[in-house]
């Protein structure tokens, strides 16, 4: 039996906050079913863990959605150059890859360049929140 829904995969505890409004735009926006939210630890545990879900039987999603980091001065793990090389400009500062894995669809929300700087912009574009104005921010 195939529980359905869909799965958010994030890769640190940073993360959970964007995971959690992705959750909550897509139960506003989308009939999928439940979503539920899976830290996976860094870019390679998250891809390969996108990878190995719809095998398992308890948790057997129709869509994941993986969130990750572009960290373009970083490396991306060699298993996976071929989603770095694919990804489509999505947005300001996002991209993205899909594709399908054991019968559910994948999408891979790259955000960019890192998901703080990311966050830090989207604040700055939404609500007129300066960066530099917050406690900590270094430039």
């Amino acid at each position: 039996m195939r529980p359905g829904g869909a799965l958010v995969l994030y890769e640190c505890d940073n993360d959970r906050l964007v995971a959690a409004t992705v959750k909550e735009l897509l139960i506003r926006g989308y009939n999928l079913g439940p979503i539920r939210l899976r830290h996976a630890g860094g870019k390679s545990s998250v891809l390969k863990k996108s990878e190995s879900i719809p095998a398992r039987s308890q948790v057997n999603p129709d869509y994941i959605l993986v969130l990750i980091d572009h960290d373009p001065q970083g490396e991306w793990p060699h298993r996976y150059a071929r989603i770095k090389q694919e990804m489509k400009q999505g947005g300001r500062d996002t991209y993205y890859y899909s594709d399908s894995v054991a019968g559910a669809k994948r999408v891979i929300l790259i955000l960019s360049p890192r998901l703080e700087e990311w966050l830090l912009n989207l604040c700055s574009i939404r609500r007129g929140v300066n960066p530099d104005t917050l406690p900590g921010h270094t430039t």
